[in-house]
């Protein structure tokens, strides 16, 4: 599964995305990793739900990024990839064969090329909107974004959804007639 930011629209979340899904596999008490993820903050990833109990970190995994992660998939459940830069196809049809036979889930990250080889699944979030912080002061809480998935086989036709980044329990949750998180300066506690 590759998640990205659409290149277009200038909103991120791709990052809080890829979490969030393995704050879902620690939640039930899953083995994960994330390799390649320099910036991620530890109180950030506790706050999403990541149970950090099961979770490996490997922040910065050099030039031997492909190896670390082929390793970790022996022995997790999901492995969270950030690669450096653009991805040779035979090493993502390597990584992809081995989660396969394992078992695990790949999350591919694409922060700076899009993973070669087209993804069973991928998930790409486009604009995005801040809440929580009122007119210059509060604390940013959550993210209302809009997610596309596209993929091979039966996820070939494009869905998008509203998801909440992340919802009120850390993980995220689609946007419904409650309207998430109520904040400080938040036009809907105008209305």
């Amino acid at each position: 599964m590759a998640v990205g930011n659409d290149p277009g629209s200038g909103a991120g979340g791709a990052t809080s995305l890829a979490f969030a899904l393995l704050a879902a596999a620690t939640a039930a008490g899953s083995w994960s990793a994330a390799v390649g993820v320099a910036d991620a903050g530890i109180l950030a990833l506790a706050e999403m739900g990541v149970d950090l109990d099961h979770l490996v970190l490997v922040p910065r995994p050099g030039g031997r990024w492909a190896e670390i992660a082929a390793l970790l998939l022996d022995g997790m459940d999901a492995v969270l990839l950030c690669p450096p830069g653009p991805v040779r196809p035979g090493v993502a049809r390597r990584l992809a064969a081995r989660a396969r036979q394992r078992q695990g889930a790949l999350v591919v990250l694409c922060r700076y090329a899009p993973w070669p080889e087209g993804p069973e699944l991928h998930l790409t979030v486009g604009t995005a909107r801040w809440l929580g912080a009122g007119t210059g002061h509060g604390r940013l809480e959550a993210r209302r974004a809009q997610v596309t998935t596209t993929g091979r086989r039966t996820a070939s036709r494009p869905a998008r959804t509203e998801l909440w980044l992340p919802g009120g329990s850390g993980a995220p949750a689609p946007v419904g007639p409650d309207p998430g998180p109520r904040l400080a300066g938040d036009p809907a506690e105008r209305g």
